[in-house]
């Protein structure tokens, strides 16, 4: 599917855990339309020059770790782990900063996450039915984990449990009603 989006990218991956990073890297190395693949030795030498760059990690003390010097001008940020790299000071500076529900976030910043962050410019769905230009400057999109992600993750986490012989195979039944 990648390579229906952007043709012959190349692809920068960083884990804190280097054997997990060159397992997803084999895994994306199959992948066809994946121009080349590099597991880098730090987080900043993933994301310098980039320009879309994806947030994914788990959750800590230490939040918004990444400068805005170490994104491109025109960077599209992408961050599905809320403020753990991305800053306020990117989102402040961001050309667009667009959430996947502003309740959401809302609530996420009542909470103690996305300290002095702006408001945000616009929901990413109002944002595209609008068919609004991408502006020029970097774009950061903080997606919060609503619905299509857990739909996502949850193949990944039943391939695991079938691939560890855990928990039991459900029979297929009908649950849509439309």
């Amino acid at each position: 599917m990648l390579g229906h989006v952007a043709p012959q990218l190349d692809l920068a991956i960083w884990d804190r855990d280097r054997g997990r990073a060159e397992h997803v890297g084999e895994i994306a190395r199959g992948i066809a339309g994946i121009g080349s693949v590099a597991v880098v030795e730090t987080a900043r030498a993933a994301v310098e020059g980039c320009d879309v760059v994806i947030t994914a990690t788990s959750f800590g003390p230490v939040r918004q770790v990444m400068p805005i010097d170490w994104l491109s001008r025109d960077a599209l940020v992408i961050a599905v782990d809320y403020d753990m790299y991305a800053s306020a000071a990117l989102a402040e500076s961001s050309a667009a900063f667009l959430v996947d529900e502003i309740s959401g976030f809302e609530n996420s910043r009542r909470e103690g996450r996305f300290a002095d962050f702006p408001d945000p410019t616009d929901t990413i769905g109002a944002f595209l039915r609008a068919g609004t230009p991408r502006p020029p400057g970097r774009v950061l999109v903080v997606h919060l984990g609503m619905g299509l992600s857990d739909l996502f993750f949850a193949v990944s986490i039943v391939d695991r449990a079938a691939e560890l012989g855990l928990g039991i195979t459900l029979p297929d039944t009908e649950v849509w009603q439309g």
